[in-house]
């Protein structure tokens, strides 16, 4: 179990640009600070060295780790729709009609990168037997922590 001295140590080494590494369940887990668009950098989790890309729960390839590991986005998919009908005069009563449900269903995804340090700290710090790696820490920033 990872204490909260610890949990502290790892956020600040995540901030200083460096690969924290732990274990859950016999897979290798790493997060470190990475590109994931042009101009956005975000803290991307890895399991056993690969990106995960199945990231909505019907995929082909979907790791039900994901539900515990990654970051769930939760999003409608229909929202520019449902305000312009707001907008409209008997808008309202045609979306609280049965038929049209729907334009209110949300799509869940887990995306594979957290966008602060505190997220990835508080993210992790419920999981249940999450365990830092030792063979990746010795030696490096983190020595201190086992």
């Amino acid at each position: 179990m990872i204490t909260k001295e610890q949990w502290s140590r790892i956020q600040a080494v995540l901030r200083d640009f460096s690969a924290v590494h732990f274990t859950f369940e016999g897979r290798k887990i790493m997060v470190k600070l990475s590109r994931i668009a042009e101009c956005e950098l975000a803290y991307v989790v890895t399991v056993d060295g690969q990106m995960v890309t199945a990231w909505l729960e019907g995929m082909a390839g979907f790791d039900p780790l994901s539900k515990v590991l990654f970051r769930k986005v939760i999003s409608a998919k229909h929202t520019k729709l449902i305000n312009k009908l707001k907008k409209e005069r008997g808008g309202r009563a045609f979306l609280r009609a049965k038929d049209n449900a729907w334009l209110n269903e949300k799509s869940v995804k887990y995306v594979p990168w957290f966008t602060s340090a505190k997220a990835v700290v508080s993210h992790y710090s419920k999981v249940e037997g999450l365990e830092l790696d030792e063979d990746c820490v010795r030696g490096g920033a983190l020595c201190e922590l086992i």
